[in-house]
């Protein structure tokens, strides 16, 4: 009895996902006559599946705004001789525009990208006109957001690794710090051998320059952040952080 519940509920789960994935990819048309009525921007929801429904208006272009990141490769459509199409690549991306030499008439428009394709069904109208057609990619969005998280991830994996492997053999703590209440002030400064780690406040609000005391001179360092870890690729025998007036002194031992 358990085994054969088992393999319906493993059934009624197949079935359901197929179901989900087959709502994604199923096609509809999607129309722009409310836009039309009121002749102002349309924007569709791009799906690779759909189609889109516009109207174009004797007299007047209708201009098919593509994305930025891809560039047309075909274009055509089923009645040429009754419909004008031309196209131009902006900085802004490429650009699409239809005109109708004639009123009552329909064809469809194939928009092919290196990206993307595009299913345009225009028809002609008297009393109605989408002027601008462009369209939103959610999918894309999607994308880059995880990838976003995916950088931020292993940049973060990076400075876990960075700062948990640190050869505790070879720390040096031996540092002064002076002016240590000044919120700029770290709370402990050591170094493994070749880098230099500064321990900051949590209190503080604007992030100080760091410099190194070479002589009677100031050289400007970079450091990177993570977490509340000032890390410098180098040693250094005396630093100074500053932030406006404020001036804090590291000194090694």
């Amino acid at each position: 009895m358990r085994k054969k519940l088992l393999i319906l509920m493993i059934a009624i789960s197949s079935i359901t996902s197929f179901s989900e994935d087959f709502t994604m990819v199923k096609s509809r048309i999607q129309s722009g006559l409310k836009q039309a009525k009121a002749n102002i921007k349309t924007t569709f929801v791009y799906n690779k599946s759909d189609s889109y429904n516009i109207y174009g208006k004797l007299g007047y272009l209708t201009s098919i705004n593509l994305n930025k990141d891809e560039e047309i490769i075909f274009i055509g459509a089923g009645d040429t001789s009754r419909w004008g199409l031309e196209t131009v690549s902006t900085p802004n991306g490429s650009r699409v525009y239809i005109k109708p030499f004639y009123k009552d008439i329909k064809t469809n428009i194939t928009i092919q990208t290196d990206k993307r394709e595009y299913n345009i069904l225009i028809n002609s109208s008297t009393n109605q006109w989408n002027s601008v057609v462009e369209f939103d990619y959610p999918q894309q969005k999607l994308e880059l957001k995880r990838n976003k998280e995916k950088i931020k991830q292993e940049q973060a994996a990076k400075d876990r690794n960075e700062l948990t492997t640190v050869n505790t053999e070879s720390i040096n703590f031996r540092y002064k710090i002076y002016s240590h209440k000044l919120e700029i002030a770290p709370t402990q400064v050591f170094d493994d051998g070749n880098k230099t780690f500064f321990v900051m406040k949590d209190i503080m609000q604007e992030a100080p320059s760091l410099f190194l005391k070479d002589g009677k001179d100031l050289k400007l360092v970079n450091y990177r952040v993570k977490n509340n870890y000032y890390i410098v690729d180098r040693l250094g025998k005396e630093f100074i952080l500053k932030l406006g007036k404020k001036s804090v002194r590291i000194k090694k031992k």
